[in-house]
């Protein structure tokens, strides 16, 4: 692309130190937002808790220990190199340690492509190049979407690659030995080295050797996954089950799998920050042919999730390697270069003009630092809503056994026994129809109670699971019974529940009659069930200030047994003020609730900011349909989809009447 300079020693120097700057921008930059982001609960699709405790069981002694996931990680990945976090966490127990460290390895990434790039370009356009990766929004991605280990590969492979590409053997044995260590589906991609060697005619030893790893290491690997699994198989083999069937009944359904518009806006997705520009050198690509099989066989299939979330990571180092070639190529060979790009490398500042036009607009439109930063911008560092589930959190003795909600799950993860709320609440383990219960050492709960809506809409439709969902909640609560568990504090939806404590609250009773003084008529649904008014309850015990809560007991009765479950909001002219909360707060759904009955539900929101005298009014809704989705700091939210009113909304009163203060 442009000219190699005369004193390529110093240029070199000056570029590593450029780069150097701006890996540490890199790190400071996301290792703030990452911080951000825990302290606001934001890391809630349970892996960064997966790892934290896994590794902090391992600097305790008790390698890849993990009850999250019992009894160990390597039943989930064959990960040895994972263990190496341990040395850092010793020394600074805090989900945070791996989350900079995760950073700073992706940072490391850079070097290795400037390294690649430095076989064709000078230190200016390589060191371009390095930023490039920087900038990219897969590389961000990967910084935000939780935590995975995977992502550690990244950088490994790359340096294989840099070492394949300048043909030095030894340095891609060592990389890629490294690389295999980190997870055990690297290997797909250290094996496609060996049909990558065989196609452009390497020495035998190029196409041998890591075939040889490859074809060694990674049954390795599934042998010891199995082994450590309770469920003594591969989870993961889950999302391939259909296929074997599907090829002989169906065949045609096969194909239209390969076929859906998911698999083609993740294919472009991908090329676009590169402009396009990896298939003009699809050789390389080879080393995505195996990734890609992975996401395409998979009952899921593709879509524009894979390229923000950990599974990007695999398809880096072909879709590095196939972008610098293409360029290297245009640089050796001028009359290849399509005639748009000449101009681009007849003045080199045009061409580091095109590449940082392509990959910010990639950047912008892919990435995740545009939405996350306009979040914490909008919200601020922290709101008191969430230092209020911090102070909750607090609470919990350092290595008391613990059950949480998905948010505070890496908030509690550095102790020996910790659980998933959701587990327990469906009674299987990840993927599987094993039988899970609450651990019985269990101490304390912090439970979201609003998360029982997410298992409806995880459970509730799920292949393996909908048939538990009915019951699910009344198994919990007889639990929670069983083993004596109270309130003891409330914060908004947030409840922190102890083993053999003093109930402070009560989240729903089960009365024979209804008070006599309550505030409105009585309102009837067609479904049977009857709203019968409410009352201003007490402040709850926690460290919300009473001036900041809304108390609010809610009376129903059934005239019939209910289907399904409800959920209700406060509004004001139509518009909702507080988010939907679970009928029974999720432990006591109306279908639950014996016919002829009085139930009270209590609840605590966070007082909404209207007015006193603003009237205020009761919606009541049933859900069908939502979804899981990834927010702009790729944080995991609730997106209902289709909701049905089962009333009119009930007016209340005004917020003055509800709170009983002017």
């Amino acid at each position: 692309m442009i000219t190699q300079p005369k004193d390529a020693r110093g240029n070199d120097r000056r570029a590593m130190y450029a780069l150097i700057f701006a890996c540490l921008i890199y790190v400071a930059l996301f290792s703030a937002i990452a911080a951000w982001k825990f302290f606001n609960f934001r890391y809630n699709a349970i892996d960064l808790a997966i790892f934290t405790q896994a590794v902090s069981r391992t600097a305790a002694g008790d390698w890849f220990g993990l009850s999250i996931h019992p009894p160990s990680y390597l039943g989930d990945h064959f990960s040895p190199a994972l263990a190496l976090l341990a040395i850092p966490f010793r020394v600074f127990p805090h989900p945070l340690t791996l989350l900079i460290a995760l950073q700073i390895a992706l940072a490391a990434g850079a070097w290795p492509v400037y390294r690649l790039a430095r076989g064709w370009f000078s230190p200016a356009a390589s060191l371009a190049l390095g930023v490039a990766y920087l900038i990219s929004p897969f590389t961000q991605n990967l910084s935000l979407f939780e935590f995975h280990f995977i992502a550690f590969a990244v950088p490994l492979v790359l340096s294989a690659a840099a070492a394949y590409q300048r043909k030095n053997f030894r340095s891609f044995f060592i990389w890629s030995a490294l690389a295999l260590l980190i997870r055990e589906d690297a290997a797909l991609i250290i094996g496609a080295f060996a049909l990558l060697s065989w196609l452009e005619r390497r020495p035998r030893r190029w196409v041998v050797t890591p075939l040889a790893m490859a074809v060694v290491w990674m049954p390795l690997a599934f042998l010891i996954i199995h082994s450590a699994s309770v469920t003594g198989n591969y989870k993961y083999g889950i999302y391939y089950a259909w296929l074997w069937p599907a090829i002989f009944s169906a065949p045609w359904s096969v194909l239209g799998h390969f076929l859906q518009i998911g698999n083609f806006e993740m294919i472009a997705g991908m090329l676009l920050p590169f402009a396009f520009l990896p298939l003009l050198a699809p050789a390389a690509l080879i080393l995505a042919v195996a990734p890609l099989a992975q996401i395409l066989l998979g009952a899921p299939g593709g879509g524009d999730l894979i390229l923000k979330t950990q599974y990007i990571a695999l398809f880096l180092p072909a879709l590095w390697i196939s972008f610098c070639r293409t360029l290297g190529n245009f640089q050796a060979r001028p009359q290849q270069r399509p005639r748009w790009l000449k101009i681009f490398f007849t003045d080199p500042r045009l061409g580091v003009l095109l590449l940082a036009v392509a990959v910010g607009y990639a950047s912008l439109t892919l990435g995740p630092l545009p939405g996350t930063v306009g979040k914490i911008l909008a919200q601020g560092w922290q709101p008191e809503g969430n230092r209020w589930q911090m102070e909750l959190v607090a609470r919990i003795p350092p290595n008391a056994p613990a059950a949480a909600s998905y948010a505070f799950l890496p908030a509690l993860a550095s102790r020996p026994q910790l659980a998933s709320l959701n587990y327990a609440f469906i009674g299987h383990l990840q993927l599987s129809r094993y039988p899970y219960e609450l651990p019985p050492e269990t101490q304390y709960i912090l439970a979201d109670l609003s998360e029982f809506l997410t298992y409806q809409i995880q459970y509730g439709w799920h292949f393996l699971y909908a048939q538990d969902y009915p019951g699910a909640a009344a198994r919990l609560r007889q639990r929670l019974a069983r083993d004596g568990f109270a309130v003891t504090a409330i914060a908004g939806s947030t409840a922190l529940l102890e083993r053999g404590g003093t109930d402070a609250v009560a989240l729903y009773r089960i009365l024979d009659q209804a008070p006599t003084d309550l505030h409105r008529q009585p309102v009837a649904t067609e479904s049977g069930l009857q709203f019968l008014g409410w009352r201003a309850a007490d402040p709850a015990p926690g460290p919300v200030p009473a001036d900041r809560q809304l108390p609010l007991t809610l009376y129903w009765r059934t005239e019939l047994p209910q289907k399904q479950p409800y959920y209700w909001q406060l509004t004001v002219a139509g518009k909702a003020i507080t988010p939907l909360y679970p009928l029974g707060n999720g432990l006591l759904p109306a279908t639950d609730w014996p016919v002829g009955a009085i139930v009270e539900t209590n609840s605590w929101t966070i007082a909404p900011d209207v007015p006193p005298d603003q009237d205020i009014a009761l919606k009541l809704v049933t859900v069908q349909a939502g979804g899981l989705y990834l927010a702009p700091d790729l944080a995991t939210e609730l997106r209902i989809e289709r909701s049905q009113k089962i009333s009119p909304a009930i007016p209340l009163g005004t917020l003055a009447e509800l709170t009983g203060r002017p």
